[in-house]
């Protein structure tokens, strides 16, 4: 809340100048206070005398009474009782602003129109709460703007909400803001009723009030409403003054009687206490008030003042405080708004979904309108701009027109589509002997991009000599039979109907007109945000067809083939920046789409010759489906084929299907094969599986865990497996759901995968069986099968012990196998013809009569991980005197997590010599045990590879005896194990007298 300092203050020591109203000191807080209970304030900014309760300013306490009932009577006609009087006046205003909102509401002025009524669609809003850069906004269509559209988020709302969830957030903030019960009361009634809209031009905030309006006057929405002001601000006199009443007829168009000074204050004293109002303001963006970011003077409710004055008391609560307001801008414009004036709940206009833009479709195409909606899907390029309402028009009407006189005109990008258009307003009637001022357009597109401008002056005007008549060419007009444009608007206001006419005529200008030597210059912020779309028109002006039909009324290109190789140079600059970056797989996304805009081979084949494979779409990458084109685009214009990796990105809208069914298509076409998938956590479901499956060819590595694939998902993958010319390496299905019958699936397609990968997938005993009978059979066996935490227990484990000897590595920890599923296992391991590779069984409780099952196995095991199996002192010592008179010593052993404790460590000593790797993490050794193994690993032939022994206890003098014995061991853990100075220095003396190669201490910090 604003400052109020002391010279503004009158004197404590006596009664204000006005007639009413007192100041004094509040012992208690030591902040002045203004009592202003029984009549006007004082002219004091930022003060209401009619909002009650009370208020506190920095140093201020205002307290004001509530607002008394109307007791303030218009004079009657003779004949006419004073009640009935004011129920006409009532009846009568609200009548007739009801049939003026209703004429706005019914009245489309769009910058593109076509000559048949659009009927209004849905459009979509969302909650606005995250910071905005306030620098970049107005330039539209940047990724982010894109994510947006396909990603809405979990605040999206519908017009019905918005008073409701308004309310809602005032109810929290209040609790946050406000000190007393009073002032949390009269905060929720201004801030829960006023509802700030955002948006660019052209996105639909004008179409929302108007949705608004016929919801209010058709569909009983805000039933309570009776008085509805519908003012668009643009049309608003800044200028003149007036009373409040005479500023709401006049700027909504409702024509009054104000002769009757009673009948007015009646009516605003009346509308000042009812909650039945709704205040609609259309446009502050382009509203002409002087100083949006400052407070206006307090006036009172039947004072002569200013439109800005008035706005700004309305938005405060000092005006009407009951009634509902809704005002709509640009985001800059809304955020310039005083803090006090700006309201508190905004939504943003995201635009049109999916379904609003088929009904505009089908309004506009009739019979046609499923070949149109169709061409648009084939493009994402183009139909990813719209969601913005009159580019969606626009692009309708002209791929429409295209279609419909037969050309072969390409349209599928945005710079071909917005050059077409162009072309039809530039050889329209009313442009003959102005064609040349598309150029003084261009100039003045560049001026305001440059100086971040989006509203002209009229010295911004005069500097590229735009006069009345120049603009008056480029305001709505007929380009054809059917269709309306409109580029700039000129009424009191100059500015471009949307962005993206500034943002061509931009890139017009930096092709047509600029220097070399200025469009060198401007080349160095191409890669800013601010640029990106402006990027894709410069790009798209390298296109011979687009810069052709410009050139039927812009002079050719300035220095054309020298910035076209300036522009390849830069290519291969991003590329290969793109290539080393670690958000390249962001940035080869964006030159792909200008190499799409641009479809110039001589540029394409630039840019191949610096990719090379594989190409990676990383795990930053956010797909859209414009990207999928681009990127296809890219990889099939190129004459050799290429490698592709796919490595987690994200994907929005449709991407996900898009990718995989365009790039299963260019496979076909041997333009590139891809290696590596990795889909992990997203969540396509089975539905995203078909695409997919299309896409296995040649592919090495599919990891998809996490990714809600279902039975009938499955299905359809393995049926693709199945069908392979060649195994793939590795398939993930970790933590989807497949159950039994997902199993089943899959176990028809083992011969075609080496390593499969199900953690987690509810597979039980009757699935085990399946993949087990599988295996069996295979004509090789297959490299490693995963089936961590799947319970299937004793039964599943008999199963496997059947097909043992077609897996090289079987991984089944915590799957519920005890003492008798370990001995099925261990006896068939016992027979194998040659050892397994490597089998985890962790987290299985199958205690010390499973480890001495598996001690009669372990000749054909290489590598056994057992940790946290509840193997005690006697289920150690007989793993450790198999181990001892192994021929040949065992790669790895992990005994993590058993209890053992310095018994099973003497034990484990007396086989060292034939463990390479020892993993004893907290097994409850402490430094008697330590000392054993020390001993035992000091007089070993050759020094044993690793050993592990986290998480043991044995402090100070464990590390004393392990000093002992370094000079054979080539790699010592000893995280967590309470080691202390005394041991550190023990440990880091013995290593310093080692001879190289010293071995690798990790856990301690060596002195």
């Amino acid at each position: 809340m604003q400052d109020h300092q002391d010279a503004n203050m009158p004197s404590t020591s006596g009664p204000l100048a006005s007639p009413s109203g007192k100041i004094q000191v509040d012992q208690s807080s030591n902040k002045r206070v203004v009592d202003l209970s029984h009549g006007n304030s004082p002219n004091f900014t930022g003060i209401s005398n009619t909002a009650g309760d009370m208020t506190i300013l920095s140093d201020v306490i205002v307290i004001t009474g509530h607002a008394q009932p109307n007791t303030e009577q218009p004079s009657s006609a003779p004949g006419e009782s004073a009640e009935n009087l004011t129920m006409r006046l009532e009846e009568e205003l609200s009548s007739k602003l009801k049939e003026r909102a209703e004429i706005v509401a019914g009245q489309m002025n769009l910058p593109v129109e076509i000559h048949k009524r659009i009927d209004s669609v849905p459009l979509e809003i969302a909650t606005w709460e995250k910071w905005m850069d306030l620098d970049n906004v107005g330039h539209y269509h940047k990724r982010a703007d894109v994510f947006e559209r396909f990603n809405p988020g979990q605040g999206s709302i519908t017009l019905d909400q918005v008073y409701e969830t308004a309310n809602k957030t005032a109810k929290k903030d209040a609790e946050i803001r406000c000190a007393n019960p009073q002032a949390k009361k009269e905060y929720v009634r201004i801030h829960g009723n006023t509802v700030g809209v955002s948006g660019q031009a052209g996105i639909g905030k004008t179409t929302l009030t108007k949705i608004l309006t016929q919801k209010i006057l058709k569909e009983g929405f805000l039933s309570e409403v009776k008085y509805i002001f519908y003012i668009a601000l643009r049309d608003v006199d800044f200028t003149a003054e007036s009373n409040l009443l005479q500023f709401f007829t006049t700027s909504t168009g409702c024509e009054w009687d104000h002769s009757r000074e009673s009948h007015d204050r009646y009516l605003l004293n009346h509308l000042n206490e009812s909650s039945d109002v709704i205040i609609i303001m259309d446009g502050l963006d382009e509203a002409r008030m002087t100083s949006p970011d400052k407070l206006a003077p307090i006036t009172s409710l039947h004072s002569k003042a200013t439109a800005e004055t008035f706005i700004k008391n309305l938005l405060c609560g000092k005006l009407l405080p009951r009634a509902k307001k809704f005002i709509t801008s640009r985001p800059r414009q809304l955020y310039d708004l005083h803090p006090q004036c700006r309201p508190s709940f905004i939504v943003n206009v995201l635009g049109l979904n999916e379904e609003s833009q088929e009904k505009i479709c089908g309004q506009i195409c009739d019979k046609d309108s499923e070949k149109v909606m169709q061409r648009l899907d084939d493009n994402p390029d183009i139909s990813s701009y719209c969601y913005i309402p009159v580019l969606c028009i626009l692009t309708i009407h002209c791929i429409h027109q295209s279609m419909s006189k037969g050309e072969d005109t390409d349209l599928s990008s945005m710079t071909g589509m917005i050059c077409y258009a162009l072309e039809m307003f530039i050889r329209s009637s009313h442009m003959h002997g102005h064609e040349s001022d598309a150029g003084k357009l261009a100039r003045l597109a560049w001026n305001g991009f440059a100086a971040r401008k989006i509203i002209f002056s009229e010295h911004d005007l005069n500097d590229v000599d735009m006069n009345e008549k120049t603009i008056r060419s480029f305001l709505k007009t007929n380009v054809d039979s059917s269709l309306k444009v409109k580029i700039i608007e000129g009424d009191k206001k100059t500015f471009f109907s949307h962005l993206v006419w500034q943002e061509a005529f931009v890139a017009i200008y930096l092709i047509f007109f600029a220097s070399f030597d200025e469009f060198e210059s401007s080349m160095s912020s191409f890669e800013t945000p601010r640029y990106e779309i402006v990027d894709k028109f410069v790009f798209g002006l390298c296109n011979d067809e687009n810069v052709n039909r410009l050139m039927k009324f812009l002079p050719p290109p300035a220095d054309y083939d020298e910035k076209k190789k300036l522009m390849k140079k830069f290519l291969v600059r991003s590329t290969l920046s793109s290539i080393n970056d670690k958000e390249s797989s962001q940035r080869l996304l964006v030159v792909c789409a200008w190499l799409k805009e641009a479809d110039d081979q001589d540029i394409n084949e630039v840019v191949a010759s610096v990719v090379r494979s594989p190409i990676v779409l990383k795990r930053e990458a956010n797909i859209f489906p414009n990207d999928v084109t681009t990127f296809n685009y890219f990889l099939r214009s190129t004459t050799e084929p290429r490698v592709v990796r796919i490595d987690h990105p994200s994907f929005s809208g449709d991407s996900f299907d898009r990718l995989f069914t365009e790039l299963g298509i260019t496979q076909k076409k041997n333009q590139v094969k891809i290696d590596v998938i990795d889909l992990s956590e997203n969540k396509f479901s089975d539905d995203g599986v078909l695409s997919l499956s299309k896409c296995l060819h040649n592919i090495r590595r599919l990891n998809v865990q996490y990714c809600n694939i279902g039975v009938v998902g499955v299905k359809s993958l393995s049926e693709a497996i199945e069908h392979l010319p060649q195994p793939i390496d590795e398939i993930v299905l970790g933590w989807n759901k497949l159950g039994d019958d997902g199993a089943l699936s899959l176990s028809k397609c083992l011969h075609n995968i080496r390593r499969l990968k199900v953690w987690n997938c509810n597979i039980g005993v009757v699935g085990v069986k399946s993949l087990s009978e599988a295996i069996e059979h295979l004509p090789q066996p297959i490299d490693e099968i995963n089936l961590i935490e799947n319970e299937f227990g004793d039964d599943g484990a008999l199963s496997l012990s059947k097909c043992l000897h077609n897996i090289r590595r079987l991984k089944v920890w915590n799957c519920n196998i005890r003492d008798v599923g370990m001995k099925s296992l261990s006896e068939a391991i016992e027979h194998l013809p040659q050892p397994i590779d490597y089998i985890h069984l962790g987290g299985n409780k199958f205690g010390d009569d499973g480890a001495l099952s598996l001690s009669k196995c372990l000749h054909n095991i290489r590598r056994l991980d057992v940790p946290g199996c509840d193997i005690g002192v006697v289920g150690v010592k007989s793993l450790s005197e198999a181990i001892e008179h192994l021929p040949q010593p065992i790669d790895e052993i992990n005994l993590s997590g058993n209890m053992f404790g310095d018994d099973g460590a003497l034990s484990l000593s007396k086989c060292l010599h034939n463990i390479r790797r020892l993993i004893l993490w907290n097994c409850d050794i402490v430094d008697v045990g330590v000392e054993s193994l020390s001993e035992a690993i000091e007089h070993l032939p050759q020094p044993i590879d690793a050993i592990n022994l986290s998480g043991n206890k044995f402090g100070d003098d464990g590390a004393l005896s392990l000093s002992k014995c370094l000079h054979n061991i080539r790699r010592l853990h000893v995280w967590d194990c309470n080691i202390r100075d005394v041991g550190m220095k023990s440990l880091s003396e013995a290593i310093e007298h080692l001879p190289q190669p010293k071995p690798e201490v990790k856990g301690v910090r060596l002195v």
